[in-house]
């Protein structure tokens, strides 16, 4: 019998199993599964709770004709498995086998238009992916700064927003972190910009 039989089988038995016996169980299943294929979001989530994630955090920040910074947000569904019904900023999680190139195509599916340059500005960790707060554990937000070559489709789950009005209920991290400081980043940039660099 192999180990991942003998581990499904004293699942089945309903053995109670002490922890480090359980854990053992569980690592042996694991082994099973292939690591160049997608998790699946449920095993996706159970392995989170226990390592550290990454993510791509990408913020599209623009001047409307009055000179109003605003952001696009999207709305997470209501059958998502953390955050249900809230806004944020596009983002993904990074995969085993992920390039940055890989990541930044995802993204741009999520816009539907091409993505122009996406800048890494600032970094966010630790208390942002609490255990309890969503369906994630801890967690390193890669913040970037997002231009983009087009309109992405807008409804009423995709939006530009006032970064000084952001809509509710917006994902916290976002609203305290993530936004404002791919806000100060965008100043800074479009400044460079404007004066060429000097």
């Amino acid at each position: 019998m192999t180990k991942s039989a003998n581990a499904r089988a004293m699942l089945e038995m309903g053995r109670d199993l002490s922890s480090d016996e359980y854990k053992e169980v569980v690592a042996e299943l694991l082994g099973g599964v292939d690591s160049y294929k997608e998790l699946g979001t449920p095993l996706y989530l159970a392995v989170c709770q226990h390592c550290w994630g990454i993510y791509f955090e990408s913020v599209a920040l623009r001047n409307n004709a009055n000179g109003i910074l605003k952001v696009f947000m999207t709305k997470r569904d209501e059958t998502d498995p953390d955050w249900q019904g809230y806004w944020h900023v596009p983002g993904t999680a990074l995969r085993y086998g992920d390039t940055h190139e890989t990541a930044v195509a995802r993204l741009a599916k999520e816009y539907g238009v091409p993505i122009v340059s996406f800048e890494r500005v600032d970094d966010a960790g630790v208390g942002f992916f609490k255990k309890g707060d969503t369906g994630r554990g801890p967690g390193m937000s890669l913040i970037h700064v997002t231009k983009l070559n087009g309109e992405p489709a807008l409804n009423k789950r995709r939006g530009w927003f006032d970064v000084r009005d952001l809509p509710v209920p917006t994902v916290p991290s976002h609203v305290s972190v993530i936004i404002p400081r791919a806000n100060q980043a965008y100043s800074r940039i479009e400044f460079s910009e404007a004066t060429g660099g000097r």
